[in-house]
């Protein structure tokens, strides 16, 4: 057995930074060792092998890599914090961990009220008795449904807040029937992840003076402790949790080591226990497997002789197919269940019939950014009336799976595209898929990245407007990554919400000095996340996606609308494709007040405002845009087919009878504006211009509606 030190080596030539490192360390009552070159280091391990050694990139002599490699190559297995004053690459970062195994890679300046957080996994035990295993929580939503009665009686009577009530039961129970087949899903992984540490554990004990493999075991235990406690392994989750805290005490030249081995022994058997009730033979029940519902329900309204055969969807399937061919049962049936997207045959009605089915699906389900797709087949479908009933696809005929599956997905893009972004950073897929299943289910559009050290490649592409980030991952501190995205403009200010298994004070002070908006405690409760997340987003200024709203009119705030018009402008400049803006403005909306009364005038406002988000596609912009107009931006449409769209909506609006104020029915117009890019400007400034003055010009030669 070598010969072990109990203090941390630090292998630095800055003196200061030395000195920094023993005081932060002596505080917790550490003991240290300081090295200023690769000589004088290796002249402590002739002497005994310490717990834990951090190492400096630079060095005089040599640089900090060569000289863990060639300790390695001898033979030491002590952890290392390795100190680097820039970001790794994905290359580098994946040679200190597979390759020199490196237990953590931190980014200096360190952040000396983050640093013994960082590290704390990795000290020697202190001499006190750490304090008692925290209680673990088990966030298990209920089973509650409404019966077919219920459902029945709540479209029967069309009672608002009942149909609502159905709607938010059915979407919670949804949620658990995702998170149930998450969790059947990590039936098997689980059993593998605790067979694996209960390997890293045995080869721990036989090999006391590696603390690599000690490691290992500590982060096996650590990802177990977070992931199976979230999905209702609880006795799993409290042995993997006791597992970790007493890996972390552990002094394999102590004479309490061998105690310290009973109770984890003890503890790898309290776990398997629920793992046998889990893992039942082929035929049986099993309380944590549960048939669940598929991510996505769609809806086609066609025959089903055209769509059986191709909708059959596996059991890995991420969407659920509902097959309907009448319009009036389409319509009944919207009000109780919630669909994601609709795709409509041309046989199912006349053209008219469809245009007006369009707006009728998003109003009786009051779900403005429904996607739909349209199934020529023999009938005539133009651009025109495709913009205006809101079909972002348009296909001739549907016959292949595949095809289906293709177009269904780019739906969904659409819709998530409209949607909060939210990246989720952790190396534990288990635990990312089940934040996404919670997620998803508040119209969240989520992605995971199990690869952290990607980090700044996702922030570039995915832009999202809230990080959830995960405190120990393999070989990466949430910490210094939390840091070093503030370093950044762009996401100074994003929400950045650590997910934690620590919630004692230390815990909580380190998440906000590291820059963290929030903390999560694992093991991660549903409802919480949700609340938690939900907050954050809430507290933000936004590009427009979604969830920054008029109150009025229900369509996008001005601010909000030129994020985003901007956006869309820069996308069809890289695209050399067509945009048109578009500008709406009431007709006399002051006489209007006057005559009618200010509340009408509020009327007239809010019933446009609704009309605009039932027409049109989902990635179409609709925003309120000075006191008594609208501005609205067509992607890919050109200035003529905006223009004929808008004068559909022009008929549309007004014949929308108003109330005055003293009773009296009113009606009431506006006018339109439309500019292009590029013809008319290349510039949001250039193109507002245009608009506006197509649209004075087009009031001045109007005639005016009669009040």
């Amino acid at each position: 057995m070598a010969t072990h030190i109990k203090s941390v080596l630090i292998l630095d030539d800055d003196a200061a930074f030395r000195a920094l490192l023993v005081e932060i360390l002596s505080r917790r009552g550490i003991k240290t060792v300081e090295a200023r070159s690769v000589k004088e280091a290796n002249a402590i391990l002739e002497v005994g092998e310490p717990p834990l050694a951090i190492v400096d990139y630079r060095l005089p002599e040599s640089d900090g890599m060569t000289w863990i490699s060639k300790i390695r190559e001898a033979g030491h297995n002590f952890s290392i914090v390795f100190l680097s004053g820039t970001w790794c690459d994905a290359k580098t970062f994946s040679w200190l961990r597979n390759i020199l195994k490196v237990s953590l890679i931190l980014k200096k300046p360190i952040d000396p009220a983050l640093f013994l957080q960082q590290i704390e996994g990795l000290l020697p035990p202190p001499s006190e008795e750490v304090a008692d295993d925290e209680t673990v929580l088990e966030g298990r939503l209920g089973s509650e449904k409404f019966t077919g009665l219920e459902v029945e009686q709540a479209i029967s009577t069309n009672d608002p807040e009942l149909i609502a009530e159905l709607k938010r039961t059915r979407a919670k129970v949804d949620r658990q029937s995702r998170i149930d087949q998450v969790k059947a899903q990590y039936v098997t992984e689980l059993a593998d992840a605790w067979l694996k540490l209960k390997e890293w554990l045995q080869s721990a004990q036989r090999e006391p003076d590696n603390r690599v493999l000690q490691n290992e075991a500590v982060h096996t235990a650590h990802k177990i402790y977070g992931t199976a406690g979230s999905l209702g392994f609880t006795l799993s989750s409290q042995a993997a949790g006791k597992i970790e805290s007493l890996l972390q005490r552990l002094d394999p030249t102590d004479t309490m080591a061998g105690i310290i081995w009973s109770e984890i022994n003890a503890a790898i058997d309290s776990g398997s226990g629920e793992l046998d009730a889990a893992a039942q033979p082929a035929g049986t029940t099993s309380a944590y497997i549960t048939h669940s519902s598929s991510v996505h329900r769609i809806l086609i309204l066609g025959r089903d002789v055209d769509y059986k055969d191709i909708s059959k969807a596996g059991p890995d399937s991420l969407f659920e197919y509902v097959i309907m061919d009448s319009i009036p049962a389409v319509l009944q049936r919207i009000k109780s269940t919630r669909f994601d997207a609709a795709i409509i045959d041309g046989r199912a009605g006349t053209l008219n019939n469809i245009i007006d089915l369009t707006r009728e699906l998003r109003e009786a389900s009051t779900d403005y950014l429904m996607p739909f797709a349209f199934v020529r087949g023999a009938s005539e479908m133009y651009d025109l009336d495709s913009l205006y009933a809101g079909f972002s696809i348009v296909v001739d005929r549907l016959s292949e799976k595949s095809e289906l599956e293709r177009i269904v997905q780019e739906l969904i893009q659409l819709r998530l595209g409209h949607k909060p972004r939210v990246l989720s950073v952790d190396d534990d897929k288990i635990l990312t898929s089940f934040i996404s299943t919670v997620l998803s289910s508040q119209e969240i559009n989520l992605r995971a990245l199990n690869e952290p050290i990607m980090i700044l490649e996702a922030m570039d592409e995915f832009k999202p407007d809230l990080v959830l980030l995960d405190v120990m991952m393999p070989g990466l501190s949430g910490y210094d990554v939390c840091r070093m995205l503030r370093t950044d403009e762009q996401w100074s200010h994003m929400p950045i919400v650590f997910l934690t298994s620590r919630n004692d004070k230390e815990g909580r002070m380190a998440a906000f000095q590291a820059g963290g908006s929030d903390f999560l405690s694992k093991p991660v409760l549903a409802e919480e996340l949700i609340a938690r997340v939900t907050a954050q987003l809430g507290r933000v200024q936004t590009d427009g996606r979604g969830y920054h709203q008029d109150a009025l009119t229900g369509v996008m705030s001005g601010d909000a609308l030129i994020l985003l018009t901007n956006r869309m402008l820069q996308q069809a400049v890289d695209a050399k494709k067509p945009l048109s803006l578009c500008m709406l403005g009431i007709d006399d909306f002051t006489h209007l007040s006057i005559v009618n009364g200010w509340q009408a005038a509020q009327s007239v406002l809010q019933g446009l405002g609704q009309l605009l988000r039932a027409r049109f596609r989902v990635s179409d912009a609709r925003g309120r845009f000075g006191e008594d107009g609208f501005a609205l931006v067509f992607p890919g449409a050109d200035r003529q087919t905006a223009n004929d769209a808008l004068s559909l909506l022009q008929e549309e609006f007004n014949s929308t009878k108003f109330v005055g104020s003293t009773g009296q029915p009113f009606f009431c117009g506006f006018s339109i504006g439309v500019a292009q890019y590029p013809d008319d400007g290349d510039s949001l400034q250039s193109l507002l211009v245009s608009a506006n003055k197509r649209l004075l010009e087009g009031r001045a030669a109007a005639v005016k509606p009669t009040m």
